[in-house]
């Protein structure tokens, strides 16, 4: 990777969208491992953490799908802000009014923003930096994001585990 496709890569605005990016995917694999355990720990039936998977995947679908014509409409940086803002307030109205239905909606709105987030990520880099749209720095870019998923999850499942061990310490006598 050249010299330039680094200096393009660490800009402000492309290493933004980077983080964004990050921030996505990292809420997206927390979100994932988290309520898979909360709901299992809830005694809830199988097929409502595979209505959560259909309901990522269904977002994802749908993200790539209306992307394009938010593209039309909007900068990335305003697609971000959306994927930011919308999954944030749909996460925080289904805590506030937590239900099955409304889990897997705000999974579905977290799906569609990771996948509107990656194509925003996709068009600053190839408007902003263009050197840096080689196979190598995309593979790199790749590898990050997925440890930013890969990291949330086992932060949840650290957390899941703390849970766990926590009431089975004995008391002080």
């Amino acid at each position: 990777v050249g010299r330039d496709a680094f200096v393009e890569m660490v800009r402000p605005d492309v290493s933004g969208a980077v983080w964004d990016m990050v921030v996505l995917r990292a809420a997206l694999g927390f979100a994932l491992f988290q309520f898979g355990f909360s709901l299992r720990a809830e005694g809830e039936p199988a097929w409502v953490l595979g209505a959560l998977l259909l309901a990522n995947g269904t977002g994802g679908f749908v993200g790539t799908v209306v992307s394009p014509w938010l593209r039309r409409h909007t900068n990335e940086r305003s697609m971000f802000t959306v994927a930011l803002v919308g999954s944030a307030l749909v996460a925080l109205a289904a805590g506030v009014v937590f239900s099955r239905i409304t889990l897997t909606i705000a999974i579905f709105v977290l799906g569609m923003s990771v996948s509107v987030g990656r194509r925003a990520l996709d068009a600053t880099i190839q408007r902003q930096a263009p050197h840096a749209r080689s196979g190598q720095v995309y593979a790199g870019l790749e590898t990050r994001l997925e440890l930013a998923w890969v990291s949330a999850a086992c932060l949840a499942v650290a957390l899941r585990v703390a849970q766990e061990i926590e009431p089975r310490r004995p008391s002080p006598a």
